[in-house]
């Protein structure tokens, strides 16, 4: 089983990807963005450089699919905090005319939990995380309605789950997500 959790900063997906892996025995595949930190910094305020980033998102995505591939060989149920769908998503809402359909050999996963938390506690843990908010980052926020509508309208096999925080409730709703999946 591939499962990917997918939504806005501070939307919770490092959280629930943390709660798979603790509860459910998922090995984590993050998307390899480390190696290419250096280069995203280069461009994060680099107003011409939005195709730029978008082929840097697209290049981590790949290469981390090989780590995918390589735990489900292995029957090693895998999830992802973010998948090539957000790396769609975010540009096209940012207008990056770069247009790369999804490749056949990329994993594809068996669903896709976007996850729904209010606005203003979304908003409020993104602020205490204190990280640099350069000119794409601000531009992602300003278009978080057009990303959101993206992963409604194209990403397959989507579940949506709401994230009041409560963890109780979250590895619930997991469970029964995983179950579902199990049962169809």
């Amino acid at each position: 089983m591939f499962v990917v959790v997918e939504g806005l900063t501070g939307s919770g997906k490092s959280t629930v990807t943390n709660l798979l892996v603790e509860e459910f025995g998922f090995e984590r595949v993050v998307v390899k963005r480390q190696a290419l930190e250096e280069a995203l910094r280069a461009v994060e305020d680099d107003l011409t450089a939005l195709e730029v980033r978008h082929a840097l998102f697209w290049s981590a995505t790949l290469w981390s699919g090989l780590d995918v591939e390589r735990a489900l060989a292995a029957d090693q149920p895998v999830v992802s905090d973010s998948w090539v769908y957000r790396t769609i998503a975010t540009h096209e809402a940012l207008g990056s005319r770069l247009t790369t359909p999804i490749p056949a050999f990329l994993p594809k996963p068996n669903f896709t939990i976007l996850l729904e938390v209010d606005e203003s506690v979304r908003k409020a843990r993104t602020a205490a995380r204190g990280r640099p908010n350069g000119h794409w980052k601000q531009q992602c926020e300003a278009h978080s309605d057009e990303i959101i509508a993206w992963y409604r309208q194209n990403v397959p096999n989507l579940r949506t789950v709401k994230n009041s925080g409560d963890l109780h409730a979250l590895r619930t709703q997991l469970a029964a997500e995983i179950a579902d999946f199990a049962d169809e």
